[in-house]
């Protein structure tokens, strides 16, 4: 898949200057209090409350680093870890073949 630019990543180069884009193909469903990602019949994944808060600032505008930026603000905690948390996650999220572009 590739980025909006027409630029395909691995997983592993996602930084704070990328832009996550779920893939329109993943659909989301909240079952038992968890927020379930599936990719058609290829794969689903059961996303715990972090996660959840993650997946649903990953709207195609803005990069990581504001969704750092904007979490660490909005929760007080220490921006280093808030990072370490989204980029894990949207490599993750990229690996699993969420994410346009990865």
């Amino acid at each position: 898949m590739t980025e909006p630019d027409g630029i395909t990543i691995t997983p592993d180069q996602i930084d704070d200057g990328f832009v996550p884009t779920p893939d329109p193909a993943v659909e989301q469903a909240v079952v038992g209090g968890d927020l379930v990602l599936v990719d058609g019949w290829r794969s689903a994944s059961v996303v715990g409350p972090l996660g959840s808060v993650i997946w649903g600032s990953f709207d195609g505008r803005c990069t990581v680093g504001q969704i750092v930026e904007d979490l660490a603000g909005a929760t007080g905690a220490d921006p280093e870890v808030v990072a370490h948390d989204v980029i894990g996650f949207a490599r993750q999220m990229g690996a699993q073949g969420y994410l346009v572009g990865v």
